[in-house]
C-alpha cells in the first residue's frame, strides 16, 4: 500500500486533512505526520505500535507503508535527507581539513618559538 493510499484510508477516502487527523490520533504535531508523509522521517518503534493499534494494521504493514526497514536494510531517504547527509559529510570533511591545518600551524609556531629561544 502506498503512503498516500494509507492516509486516504484513515480519513474516509480524502487525502486533505489526513495528516492532521493522524496527528490528533497519535497525540503528536502535524509537522511530525507531515515528515512521515514526505518520507523525511520514519515513525519511531512506539509510533509504529500506536499506528498499528489505532488503524487496525499489523506492525509489519505499517513499516511497509512508511518504508521502515531493519537496520541491515537501507532506509529509503528522499532528496532533502540526502542533501542533509551530504552537507554533514562536507562539514565533517571541512572540519578535518581545518584540524590538519591547525596542527601544521601549531608545529610551525612551536618551531618558531624554539628558534627564538635559541636566538636564531
Amino acid at each position: 500500500m502506498k503512503i498516500e493510499d494509507f492516509f486516504k484510508e484513515i480519513n474516509n477516502g480524502k487525502l486533505r486533512g489526513a495528516q492532521a487527523k493522524m496527528a490528533r490520533d497519535l497525540h503528536t504535531s502535524t509537522a511530525t505526520t507531515n515528515r512521515y508523509f514526505s518520507g523525511e522521517q520514519v515513525p519511531s518503534e512506539q509510533a509504529i505500535k500506536d499506528l498499528a493499534h489505532i488503524y487496525k494494521k499489523s506492525e509489519e504493514e505499517i513499516k511497509e507503508i512508511f518504508n521502515v526497514y531493519e537496520k541491515e536494510k537501507p532506509i529509503q531517504h528522499n532528496v532533502k535527507n540526502k542533501d542533509c547527509q551530504i552537507q554533514q559529510i562536507i562539514g565533517n570533511f571541512e572540519a578535518e581539513l581545518i584540524k590538519e591545518k591547525l596542527k601544521s600551524l601549531e608545529a610551525k609556531l612551536d618551531l618558531l618559538i624554539q628558534l627564538a629561544k635559541e636566538g636564531k
